[in-house]
């Protein structure tokens, strides 16, 4: 039983759910269901909106979520990637250390010699890079003459290529012999 909003008279029926015409004011109280159907109306589209409002916010926080996660494998991939260069990397930098360690003693070893003519020679070993250029230079330093005095030390090496007139090929670890040319 509930209490007529109009003139708060007790004892009538449940107006929020049924029709009711209250007996001492004759006041339509239908007015007053239908106004309560609206506020749960409201109240329920409220509950919608916050509820929305929270799975919206969730799914917003789990892709994230996701987001960083795959951002961490990946970046996890690129490191692993990355560290797997850098240990190639240090091994052919040890490999080329090595090498340079035994070209030094090889060329360091390689006493002066005298062949049958009389003339003073030193075996040289190619180092990567080298050129005939760069070889004359090692030993007769920065001079004019550099082109004649390849040649020679080619001839003398059979490394003369007569037909292009320069040196055949050359490589690293091969040994040639430089004679005292003056």
């Amino acid at each position: 039983m509930c209490k007529c909003p109009v003139c708060g008279k007790s004892g009538i029926p449940d107006y929020l759910h049924e029709t009711v015409i209250c007996p001492n004011c004759n006041s339509d109280l239908g007015v007053y269901k239908t106004l309560h159907a609206i506020a749960d109306s409201n109240n329920n589209s409220g509950d919608k909106d916050r509820k929305n409002k929270v799975i919206s916010i969730v799914l917003l926080v789990l892709a994230v979520l996701l987001i960083g996660a795959l951002a961490c494998v990946y970046s996890n991939r690129e490191i692993n990637a990355s560290k797997k260069q850098l240990v190639n990397a240090n091994t052919v930098i040890s490999e080329l250390r090595d090498s340079i360690s035994v070209l030094s003693a090889q060329l360091q070893s390689h006493q002066t010699t005298t062949l049958q003519s009389g003339s003073q020679y030193i075996e040289y070993t190619v180092i990567p890079n080298d050129s005939p250029w760069r070889i004359v230079r090692k030993f007769y330093g920065n001079r004019k003459d550099w082109d004649d005095i390849s040649q020679k030390i080619a001839e003398a090496n059979e490394l003369w290529d007569n037909n292009t007139a320069t040196w055949k090929q050359i490589h690293p670890g091969q040994i040639i012999k430089i004679y005292n040319i003056k």
